[in-house]
């Protein structure tokens, strides 16, 4: 996957205000970072990878207490953070090496996407049923968020007013970060990747369709984009949305 936070497939569709839209195809979890000249991927293994650009090596690893599902990277390129099971790994990209880790605790489920706010002050996780807000610096717990149903990706707006997760359920629950609630829960079979514009539109796959969610509706739009063959997966949008 390739993207901000953990984002795949391949193919593009062009939607007014949103900028461009990505649908990537890949199995591996990948975020660009400008400044280290690297991008980080997550394995599915208890390994980060580094991969070197332009020239596509792995140039480094750094090991993990637990299976790495996704990654999330700072607008500057030089704080990252990784999935490690239960748990999330703070990392120096420039030197390659762990700044620090989560104490969510043993047990729990496998941590499935994690966003970073455009400030970079906190850091939102998508764990089983729930959405945890942490502080990006500490990786201390804020708030939890009952999703009511078990997340699988999730978007934070760039306003950091509000979150979009995707449900194993085949639902999208809309969340708002100001008061850090649950507003909704919007019916979609088959929901996977999702995102959310600066228009307040929330984008997601399902079932090799792109659906909109217009802001504050509780349905989604009827008419659907269809996805070139082997897109549908993950989602993110360009730095223009």
């Amino acid at each position: 996957m390739i993207g901000r936070g953990g984002r795949r497939r391949f193919g593009r569709g062009f939607l007014p205000g949103a900028g461009t839209l990505l649908a990537l195809a890949l199995t591996l979890t990948a975020a660009p970072a400008a400044q280290a000249r690297v991008t980080l991927v997550a394995t599915g293994t208890p390994q980060l990878a580094f991969l070197g650009i332009p020239n596509n090596e792995i140039v480094a690893r750094l090991a993990l207490p637990g299976p790495a599902r996704a990654v999330a990277i700072s607008r500057n390129g030089a704080r990252g953070y990784v999935t490690a099971g239960s748990e999330i790994v703070a990392l120096d990209v420039n030197t390659r090496l762990e700044t620090g880790r989560s104490a969510l605790g043993p047990g729990l489920p496998e941590i499935a996407d994690i966003d970073l706010s455009r400030g970079g002050e906190t850091l939102y996780a998508v764990r089983g049923g729930q959405l945890l807000v942490l502080d990006a610096q500490t990786l201390a717990q804020r708030a939890l968020i009952e999703l009511r149903g078990e997340g699988a990706q999730l978007a934070v707006a760039n306003s950091g007013a509000s979150a979009a997760v995707t449900l194993r359920s085949g639902r999208v629950a809309m969340v708002e970060l100001g008061s850090n609630r649950l507003l909704r829960h919007v019916k979609l079979k088959g929901a996977t990747g999702v995102a959310i514009g600066d228009g307040g539109m929330t984008y997601v796959t399902a079932r090799g369709r792109l659906r909109v969610i217009e802001r504050g509706q509780k349905r989604v739009r009827k008419k659907a984009i269809k996805l070139p063959s082997g897109a549908g997966g993950a989602l993110t949008l360009s730095p223009g949305r």
